[in-house]
């Protein structure tokens, strides 16, 4: 378990163990407890200091298994011991004025980490304490010229696309501060700070601080048709899912051969105007892509927090004679756990057009968890299918052997710039595109067909203290995004 609202759900016997491994024996050590969670309501370990791969917990579930885990391979073998000592230092306590990382972050974390070790073990360093200022500044350079994959690959930092290569340094030096800290909890420390009168932040070239303008506006006129295609579909899906419906039936026609119920099937598709079932097939996935679009577009939420949302994650209130939508759902971004938005009905309809269109793959992934539970009901494979159970943006995992799961985001993004492609657009559409554009027109108050969105912000202030009337510390970070 990795952030703390997970240790609060653990058992003594994970709480009480000590926060670094300064001073526990080597049996001690390799029996500590990396992550678990529970099944049925008893935990179950998942991974243990000795092992050489870490899966971490707790991440929601949109995020991809693969950025879940922490695969001490990719690090040198004589560093491998101080590294693990810093991940698990880092996984219980954090670092100095931060949060404790969750498991995406803990990871990706490991990935820059590894990046230096392998620098310095080229250059014939074994120990942390043999790392000095001027290996550090060799690191610098090195990654300004190159950035380097655990592969072995390299590729030169395009200079067309400085900021993006500025952050990624900035994580890469980052990195570095990490290990100069959390080595001190290790028996192998590094003796002198990395940089002397310096920071990550500054050798990057702005850094951190330049991340905010990152995320491109989405032009009026791309967005325009790209909403107005994605509402057509929504308002045209119950037609579809009807004639999805409509089509299952003929599969229980017994006394009939299934060659036969094929041919059933085209001509039934090709009546209500579709060429044939690839045709209709597309179209069924497409309304995925527009009920993101629609819901991503006014509420403000981010990727991770719709893709949380679950059956029946909407309500409705009423104050002054008017009603009021609200859309609950989780998110890990700022670590408020549970999260509502007020938002217009159009968001409701797309959400429950998907509820509609996902119950095939909540079937799927129901027959699934019955199955692993009838094989051995402490499988932990039918713990991470029922973390997708209710979700409503589902897919197939192909690489996963088409198991029913919570997309991630690149799959959403692919399907985005298919969408976009199918608009006849050339516009690099992705998921965090849509909070920003969301913001502009908060901002501008100027919305056009999006007139509503003056409902969904007539009782609160658009002045230079605009923030969500009911969940300020959540959306603050939305205002600062309206300032960019």
């Amino acid at each position: 378990m990795t952030n703390a609202s997970q240790a609060t759900e653990a058992p003594n016997e994970f709480q009480s163990q000590p926060d670094d491994v300064l001073t526990t024996s080597p049996d001690e050590r390799e029996k500590l407890i990396i992550s678990m969670r529970r099944i049925d309501g008893f935990p179950k370990i998942i991974s243990i200091y000795e092992d050489d791969v870490w899966w971490l917990t707790g991440s929601p579930a949109s995020t991809s298994k693969s950025v879940c885990k922490i695969d001490f391979s990719a690090v040198p073998s004589p560093l491998r011991d101080a590294t693990k000592a810093i991940i698990y230092r880092y996984l219980r306590r954090g670092v100095r004025n931060a949060r404790r990382p969750q498991a995406a972050t803990a990871s990706a974390t490991f990935t820059d980490i590894s990046y230096f070790l392998n620098f310095v073990h080229s250059l014939g360093i074994s120990k942390l304490r043999d790392i000095s200022p001027m290996t550090c500044s060799a690191y610098v350079q090195f990654a300004r010229t190159k950035l380097c994959s655990l592969g072995g690959r390299t590729r030169a930092i395009d200079p067309s696309n400085r900021t993006v290569a500025t952050t990624t340094l900035y994580k890469r030096f980052a990195a570095v501060e990490k290990v100069f800290e959390l080595s001190h909890y290790t028996q192998d420390a590094m003796s002198q700070h990395p940089w002397i009168d310096s920071s990550a932040d500054v050798l990057a070239g702005g850094g951190n601080n330049s991340g905010a303008g990152l995320t491109p506006l989405i032009p009026d006129d791309v967005f325009t048709k790209i909403f107005q295609h994605a509402f057509e579909i929504v308002q045209d899906g119950p037609r579809l899912l009807d004639l999805r419906d409509n089509l299952e039936r003929f599969d229980l026609k017994t006394e009939v051969t299934s060659s036969y119920v094929t041919t059933l099937k085209t001509k039934y598709l090709r009546e209500a105007g579709f060429l044939g079932y690839r045709e209709f097939k597309k179209q069924l996935r497409l309304i995925r892509t527009a009920c993101y679009i629609v819901a991503a577009s006014l509420s403000g939420c981010r990727f991770h927090e719709l893709a949380n949302a679950k059956k029946g994650c909407y309500y409705s209130t009423e104050a002054d004679g008017e009603r009021y939508w609200w859309l609950r759902t989780k998110s890990s971004k700022t670590y408020e756990g549970k999260t509502e938005w007020m938002v217009p009905y159009a968001v409701v309809q797309a959400i429950s057009l998907l509820e509609r269109w996902s119950e095939p793959y909540q079937d799927q992934l129901n027959q699934e968890i019955q199955r692993h539970k009838d094989e051995d009901p402490t499988d932990i494979r039918r713990a991470e299918a029922m973390d997708h159970v209710g979700s409503i943006f589902v897919g197939l995992d192909m690489r996963n052997g088409n198991l029913v799961r919570t997309i991630i985001v690149a799959s959403m993004n692919q399907d985005l710039k298919e969408f976009t492609e199918s608009c006849g657009l050339a516009w690099p559409l992705a998921t965090h595109q849509f909070r920003r554009k969301f913001a502009n027109y908060v901002a501008r108050s100027q919305f056009g067909d999006l007139r509503y969105l003056r409902e969904h912000f007539k009782h609160w202030s658009l002045d230079m203290t605009l923030r969500y009337a009911l969940n300020e510390s959540q959306e603050m970070t939305l205002y600062l995004e309206i300032q960019d």
